[in-house]
């Protein structure tokens, strides 16, 4: 099944609100459908491109808090009082856990979580260090209709009218 209406790739292709150039490829014959390479107009539209911030395996997790000391310096902060406390202690609980195998960094909460241990716990850097090793490139046709989704010539074909 389709996650997407032929109607909204087609416009996609017409309208190229990314100015990734699909009309380059595709021409509009005097009294009937567009015709062109479809094969290019697939590439355009499924190539990765746009950094997206995805899970991150525990095993990446725990080579991250070994190489910042990470354990140590969230244990230093989860013995204090205060709202700190709270987030260190929540914090080391769910990096080191085997039993979260994935650090959920598409859920905003855990987002938030991290942020706040931002400079007490970790400088920025060392944070961006670790949500970089759960960014990865999606292609437009996953920004539009979803993870893991691509189009095909087919498709192009049937949107544009062929």
């Amino acid at each position: 099944m389709v996650p997407y209406t032929l109607d909204a790739l087609r416009d996609e292709i017409l309208t190229d609100p990314t100015h990734l150039g699909y009309m380059q490829w595709q021409h509009q014959a005097p009294h009937g459908p567009y015709h062109g390479d479809d094969g290019m107009v697939c590439t355009l539209i499924n190539q990765p491109r746009y950094p997206v911030l995805r899970s991150i395996s525990l095993m990446d997790v725990t080579l991250w808090m070994v190489e910042n000391d990470g354990a140590r310096r969230l244990a230093e902060f989860a013995s204090d009082a205060g709202p700190i406390g709270a987030i260190a202690q929540g914090a080391l609980t769910m990096l080191t856990s085997p039993h979260i195998p994935l650090l959920d960094c598409e859920n905003p909460r855990v987002l938030k979580l991290m942020q706040a241990l931002v400079p007490k716990v970790f400088q920025q850097q060392e944070l961006d260090q670790l949500l970089a090793l759960g960014t990865v490139l999606q292609s437009r046709a996953e920004v539009l209709w979803g993870k893991g989704c691509g189009v095909d010539q087919n498709q192009v074909a049937n949107a544009m009218g062929r």
